[in-house]
């Protein structure tokens, strides 16, 4: 893991250095899996097209997630799972062209969720999975 020893880190600014996450990964094998106190994660313009389910276990303190003009084709129900007291969500597409669908439950376990600047959102994208 890139990030044994650091788990007193509060925020970690990944923003711009061609991130990619393909395959699925395991419970303990995220690389934020040992980041218990991170307060802020940025992916920021990152050519993430798939957010791996596990990606986000182990951060169940963070509190601001920044995933600007990203690559994301799909959100999924249980991609943001592990994130229970997350309260920023920026979301934000410069275009959308990448999203093609949100599963209408991505967010419902968001519980704490003050502010989601997903926006520009295209009307045929956001939809059930059993729709799809």
């Amino acid at each position: 893991n890139a990030f044994n020893g650091c788990e007193n880190l509060e925020r970690l600014i990944l923003s711009r250095n061609l991130l990619e996450f393909n395959q699925k990964l395991d419970n303990n094998e995220s690389p934020f899996f040992n980041l218990k106190k991170l307060d802020i994660l940025d992916l920021e313009d990152n050519p993430i097209k798939k957010i791996p389910v596990n990606l986000f276990s182990g951060l169940e303190y963070l509190k601001v997630l920044r995933m600007n003009d990203v690559w994301i084709e799909r959100i999924e129900k249980d991609d943001l799972i592990g994130l229970k007291n997350l309260r920023k969500l920026d979301f934000y597409f410069e275009t959308n062209y990448f999203l093609k669908f949100i599963d209408e439950k991505a967010f419902e376990h968001l519980k704490y969720l003050e502010s989601n600047q997903l926006k520009s959102i295209r009307y045929f994208i956001y939809r059930s999975s059993s729709s799809s």
